[in-house]
């Protein structure tokens, strides 16, 4: 990029990864549930991260960044359900750790346009390269069967009159 070159990459990134769940009755109807689980995930940088040489967003400038490393992810979930003849509910929390997550940061350069110059690269914070999000569900239905006709559905239903 700086002499103007054409370059080569050659790169290749190798992961296994897994994932496991349990799921406790509480209740011997299996009315209410609870469950838990752990996941593992993986992504290589793509090439936008390794060789784009372009205008990104309004007044940035992205320049090559080869020789990143992928992004990790160790996500967990942990949760319980319910469901009677009438109702269903179900919360679930999860939590997720990115090891190594390519952002985009300024390089402190300026293009003649005025674009700032950034660069792909791995985010650092407070000394490690660990990135957590934190995120919930709720989620309510109810049935009101009793109150429709239970042949609903079993019909023909036409929206047209007879000809």
């Amino acid at each position: 990029p700086v002499t103007g070159n054409a370059m080569s990459l050659a790169d290749d990134w190798q992961n296994v990864v897994g994932s496991g769940r349990v799921l406790w009755h509480v209740d011997d109807q299996r009315h209410w549930n609870l469950f838990a689980g752990a996941s593992q995930g993986f992504r290589a940088p793509n090439l936008s991260d390794l060789t784009r040489l372009d205008s990104a967003r309004s007044n940035e400038f992205e320049i090559p960044a080869p020789g990143l490393d992928p992004e990790d992810y160790l996500a967990f979930e942990l949760g319980a359900k319910g469901q009677g003849d009438r109702f269903a509910v179900r919360f679930s929390a999860f939590y997720t750790i990115i090891s190594g997550q390519i952002t985009r940061t300024p390089t402190g350069a300026v293009t003649p346009d005025g674009d700032v110059v950034r660069l792909h690269q791995v985010r650092h914070e407070f000394g490690d390269t660990k990135h957590r999000v934190v995120d919930y569900t709720v989620r309510a239905t109810t049935r009101f069967r009793e109150h429709f006709d239970q042949t609903l559905g079993t019909k023909d239903l036409s929206l047209v009159g007879p000809t």
